[in-house]
């Protein structure tokens, strides 16, 4: 059986050379641990989302805000863990890291409370969640006899030589008013728009796995955007030039604050530079100001997004759609995995083979990659080198990543495939 999800699929056609790295060198693939603190990333907020729908499910209701704030302590509390565990922190003169953590801590704890505040109760108004971040599989031109029918451990038993899809869509629910099935993306990016989807695969894959697991169609399809603004460079009054540390462009993390005079002045803070905003008021850090109104009990980041109105709120949190049931989009996609992915299996198989008995810098390994695994040189992510591209740019200890670049295996998110 050959396996199959959204991002493998993706990064293929991004890049082959890639997702031969990622996903199939030395059978698992291999994978570069991080060498910065972590940004907050789609993972971070989504766990947080997660478990608060899930608890939304269980009390059937909108959950209190005191589970909310456990919720998110726990996720930030998991999250500090991980940048000192991987040695961020704590290491006496980094004053630099301990602020990009507290920097994207308050990012991600921002997110989740605008998330909460603006976006649930509407939700929870509407439809009833039905599953988060289930697990979904799809059995792709089966051989066997079980087209349509049965779990991917049938089709194995059988030696079926179609192609598992393996999906995990964000939210499943059914919309109040209609009864229909609807599928959720929640998306986290630095800027996102309705029209980032327009034509986006992802959605043909929730769908594809979510008709297979639930049996019966789906309708159309939302996004929930959590937009966390661009990290750039601050400018430099003495050089007049952006060449001082980079700072999270967002809202959630800086405000514009007046200090206020006792008794005379009350203190003012602004969210974004504009109108109101003058000499006075300093570019400060979230989690340095003193809410000297928030009430008792309540994290001053939540007292925070509280404050925010709606259009401040919506330039962070917002919902797109619906988009229509993408019928022959899925029909094309089906097609085009199964076809793709078996001659991928053949190659990656055929030269990981080669590369496990003869290394990687021999020469007739060499030359098989480049007639079946090309490179696209697409190496520039978001601003940042793909990590891959020491190997191909053959820089010292290429011959074998993992002894010399600090590369390690690769471990498989889905359980199916972990278990293979």
């Amino acid at each position: 059986m050959i396996y199959v999800d959204r991002s493998r699929y993706k990064t293929f056609f991004s890049c082959p050379f890639e997702r031969y790295l990622c996903y199939h060198y030395l059978g698992t693939g291999i994978v570069k641990p991080g060498s910065e603190i972590p940004l907050a990333t789609g993972t971070h907020t989504h766990n947080a989302i997660e478990g608060i729908l899930n608890l939304a499910v269980v009390q059937g209701d909108l959950p209190r805000a005191n589970d909310v704030r456990q919720i998110i302590d726990d996720n930030l509390n998991a999250y500090r863990t991980q940048v000192s565990e991987a040695g961020f922190v704590g290491l006496g003169a980094d004053e630099r890291a301990e602020f990009v953590l507290e920097e994207q801590a308050t990012l991600i704890s921002g997110l989740v409370w605008a998330w909460s505040i603006h976006i649930l109760p509407r939700f929870l108004e509407s439809y009833k969640i039905l599953h988060v971040e289930q697990e979904m599989e799809r059995v792709v031109g089966c051989d066997c006899g079980l087209s349509g029918i049965g779990v991917v451990e049938h089709h194995v038993a059988r030696s079926c030589g179609g192609v598992t899809v393996m999906t995990r869509p964000d939210i499943i629910a059914r919309k109040l008013s209609t009864n229909e099935l609807v599928y959720i993306e929640l998306k986290t990016g630095s800027k996102i728009d309705s029209t980032t989807f327009e034509g986006d695969v992802q959605f043909a894959f929730g769908a594809v796995g979510v008709e297979s697991y639930v049996g019966e169609p789906l309708v159309e399809s939302y996004v929930h955007a959590l937009s966390k603004g661009y990290r750039k460079n601050e400018y430099n009054p003495a050089t007049r030039k952006y060449d001082l540390p980079p700072k999270q462009a967002s809202s959630l993390c800086y405000a514009y604050v007046r200090e206020g005079v006792t008794g005379m002045i009350p203190p003012d803070i602004k969210f974004r530079y504009g109108k109101g905003v003058t000499k006075q008021h300093k570019k400060t850090p979230v989690w340095e100001i003193a809410f000297r109104d928030a009430p008792s009990g309540i994290p001053p980041i939540e007292h925070y997004i509280s404050t925010m109105p709606d259009e401040e709120l919506e330039s962070h949190v917002d919902i797109f759609g619906p988009f229509p049931y993408p019928k022959l989009q899925i029909e094309d996609t089906l097609a085009d995995i199964f076809h793709t992915e078996k001659r991928n299996a053949e190659v990656f198989l055929y030269v990981d083979a080669l590369v496990q008995e003869h290394g990687l810098a021999n020469a007739g390994v060499q030359n098989a990659i480049h007639e079946f695994i090309p490179k696209s040189w697409n190496c520039r992510k978001y601003g940042r080198i793909c990590s891959y591209y020491p190997i191909c740019a053959k820089r010292n200890g290429w011959e074998d990543p993992t002894k010399f670049l600090g590369f390690i295996p690769r471990s498989p998110n889905h359980p199916i495939e972990f278990e293979v």
